[in-house]
């Protein structure tokens, strides 16, 4: 007994469409990951009465290497993390350190006062202060009598 074939037809212009469809996904995927290739950055961030805290630790990265940017509600931070080996590495056993540049965006849950914002660097800590700004607004209510 033989068993039917099932054959699904596609028309060549479809095919086409896919194909195109396929290489600008392509495309985008290979912008992303240009995009992407700083390393990332671990943070804490969190908020206390008056501030948003972001904390990264930063071990060997000199501070002057360090660039911080408020845009709308975003802060970005970049930087690059020098290997400074002066001797000949005949083999390596581990290599689990990020050597290179970083950058991490994160964003920020509150307004905050940009031109109040501080950051310092201590003991390869960056703790960066972002003040909270309190809006509050009264709306007043008029009466309209008929």
């Amino acid at each position: 007994m033989s068993v039917p074939l099932i054959t699904k037809i596609i028309p060549i212009a479809k095919i086409a469409d896919t194909d195109a469809y396929a290489l600008e996904e392509s495309k985008e995927l290979a912008r992303w990951i240009e995009q992407t290739r700083d390393g990332q950055l671990a943070i804490d961030m969190y908020e206390t009465a008056d501030d948003i805290v972001i904390l990264s630790a930063l071990a060997g990265v000199d501070p002057e290497q360090i660039e911080i940017g408020i845009e709308n509600d975003i802060v970005t931070i970049r930087g690059t993390r020098a290997r400074t080996i002066s001797e000949t590495i005949t083999r390596s056993h581990y290599e689990e350190c990020y050597w290179g540049a970083f950058s991490r965006s994160i964003l920020i849950p509150n307004p905050v006062n940009k031109n109040e914002a501080r950051a310092e660097f201590s003991r390869g800590i960056l703790t960066i202060r972002l003040p909270k700004i309190v809006e509050t607004y009264r709306i007043p209510v008029t009466s309209f009598e008929e």
